[in-house]
């Protein structure tokens, strides 16, 4: 039987997060998913698919690893104040990171959204 998942609570919801370890030694994980249950069925929130992110819309970021060094995984933060994720991608074996991106949780829209700076305030 698999581990149990991580689980946090945010405003009443139960948030939950299960991975594949792509190197347990490092906390690097090759697959995730941040998902809530509702009503015994599991509703995907934010997916770590390989080199893809995704949410309930669709693609939010694809990582492209050096064609020399290729995908090794992600190391994810999720904040336990504000259901934030952060993120760092990890290529050639682990032994190359770069950081990822960050997701927000939008009240509104009830799903994860990457967090981009306006370049217009630069």
């Amino acid at each position: 039987m698999g581990r149990e998942p991580d689980v946090y609570n945010f405003s009443g919801h139960k948030i939950r997060y299960s991975y594949l370890y792509a190197d347990a030694s490092c906390g690097v994980v090759s697959q995730a998913i941040i998902y809530e249950v509702s009503e015994d069925t599991v509703v995907p929130l934010l997916v770590f698919d390989k080199t893809v992110i995704r949410n309930s819309q669709g693609v939010l970021f694809v990582a492209k690893p050096p064609e020399s060094q290729g995908y090794f995984g992600w190391e994810i933060e999720i904040n336990k104040k504000n259901r934030g994720v952060s993120c760092a991608f990890f290529a050639n074996g682990g032994k190359s990171v770069t950081d990822g991106p960050s997701f927000f949780w939008d009240d509104v829209d009830n799903i994860y959204k990457k967090y981009e700076i306006d370049p217009s305030i630069l």
